[in-house]
């Protein structure tokens, strides 16, 4: 088993999380499973991403798979209404350990499958093999962003792609910035949109989150790999 270093997971529990969570997230949350990867999106009332990448499901518990940086940003923003639920969340950070697929590529995690979700213990984690740069490095290649705290409420799911990764499910009903996400899909297109672009590896690479210039474009900076990054610049065509 490997490391996936760079992702935790937030637990919730008992049988009513997939129902607290249909006013949250943007995928369906009825389709979150053991045996699938579901992607979403946590938005704030204005429909921009605070959180994003994978859900899954173990015995009665619910997982959310997000950047280890945003964690405590989920869980400030879900704790007032976890108040008036039938769920709760642990207090605890859980790590993601991964193996390679046998049977091919799982939706979204492009090769690895999750072999176990454990309590965070640091010397535990020191004696694994991080694959955190080769993930980050695939989904660029495949454009889909892994939302940290530096990009967290800054885009609509559509400016970051969300709905060609599996990321949005239009018929699922209201949750929290659906309103707006609706209106902005109803027009069809954004001015802003996720795009790749590369830089020579003798170059400083950029950061997340900083305004960068190539070739007369402009754009921010959503996530950064070896040679390749991903940016919300100017929408094509």
């Amino acid at each position: 088993m490997v490391l996936w270093n760079e992702a935790r997971a937030m637990c919730l529990n008992a049988n009513g999380a997939k129902e607290f969570l249909q006013g949250y997230l943007t995928c369906n949350t009825n389709n979150i499973t053991a045996d699938s990867n579901l992607p979403f999106a946590l938005c704030d009332i204005k429909g921009r991403v605070l959180d994003n990448v994978w859900s899954t499901q173990r015995e009665d518990q619910v997982f959310l798979i997000v950047h280890r940086s945003t964690l405590s940003l989920v869980r400030k923003h879900l704790a007032p209404y976890l108040n008036f639920s039938q769920c709760s969340a642990d207090d605890a950070d859980y790590s993601i350990s991964l193996q390679k697929s046998e049977t091919g590529s799982k939706p979204g995690l492009f090769g690895y499958e999750i072999a176990s979700l454990s309590l965070f213990d640091s010397l535990e984690e020191a004696g694994k093999e991080d694959v955190s740069e080769a993930i980050r490095e695939l989904l660029i290649s495949k454009a889909v962003p892994f939302i940290e705290e530096r990009a967290s409420g800054k885009y609509l799911p559509q400016v970051l792609k969300m709905q060609e990764t599996g990321g949005l499910d239009f018929e699922k009903g209201c949750y929290l910035g659906q309103e707006i996400i609706a209106r902005v899909q109803l027009k069809g297109r954004t001015k802003k949109s996720l795009e790749k672009f590369s830089w020579e590896r003798d170059v400083e690479p950029p950061a997340v989150g900083q305004k960068y210039s190539l070739s007369g474009q402009n754009g921010e900076i959503v996530m950064v790999g070896r040679t390749l990054a991903l940016w919300i610049t100017n929408a094509r065509g």
